[in-house]
């Protein structure tokens, strides 16, 4: 199978189709390309038309937060984002050998907020 650059993803809370996100300058996770949903603030890494990650959005006290599931290992990961070029693009806060359940749109910033609170 050839991995194609020009598929296009449907969000899995709205879907509507999700916009291809360009590589930036911190390309990672073998420089997959990012799928976005706008409207849900969620984004989706695929290879060969699978979703290796969804990546979930929150901001609190003023900082800008993701969290990933991570599909082929069954794990969660949640990231502190940067908010000057000074610091890291991303600092890993906290690495769980489980995806957080039931996790969706509405409910991301509250579920970051308690794993990060009682990790």
């Amino acid at each position: 199978m050839t991995y194609h650059s020009n598929m296009n993803h449907i969000c899995s809370f709205c879907k509507l189709e999700c916009k291809k996100e360009p590589l930036d300058d911190y390309a990672d996770y073998q420089d997959l390309p990012w799928y976005a949903c706008d409207v849900c603030n969620v984004s989706y890494k695929k290879k060969l038309n699978i979703v290796e990650v969804t990546r979930f959005y929150a901001k609190l006290n003023d900082r800008r937060y993701c969290l990933n599931l991570i599909h082929k290992s069954q794990r969660t990961q949640i990231f502190r984002m940067a908010c000057n070029t000074d610091e890291p693009p991303y600092t890993l806060i906290l690495s769980l050998p489980y995806m957080v359940p039931n996790i969706n749109p509405t409910n991301c910033q509250d579920k970051i907020i308690t794993y990060i609170t009682f990790s």
